[in-house]
């Protein structure tokens, strides 16, 4: 749950906020959606990514994800009392999403 006194600091309009994606302003990761989706709409697609997870690493393993897997921002689990605040700064200030996906997603 966000931390309302974080959230109201008091700091100048020009510092942006930045808020992060998973696990943040969304209930869940998009690496695990990603895989859940993934075993229901396209099986075929996890063998060769798990593949890339044992030899080339977590990175390569979301790249195989992402080719073939793209978020669907309607159906996401978002924390509807951030989004309300975000809602809320955003007139008065940039807004920033932050990820770990190194431009993967």
């Amino acid at each position: 749950m966000p931390n309302n006194k974080l959230m109201s600091s008091g700091l100048p309009n020009n510092i942006p906020v930045v808020c992060d994606l998973d696990g943040t302003l969304i209930r869940t990761d998009l690496m695990h959606k990603a895989v859940i989706d993934l075993l229901w709409r396209q099986p075929w697609v996890l063998p060769p990514a798990l593949t890339r997870l044992a030899f080339g690493g977590r990175l390569e393993f979301k790249r195989r994800l992402a080719k073939s897997w793209i978020p669907d921002p309607a159906t996401l689990p978002y924390r509807t009392e951030l989004v309300e605040r975000l809602r809320q700064m955003a007139g008065t200030r940039t807004l920033v999403l932050a990820s770990d996906r190194k431009s993967v997603v």
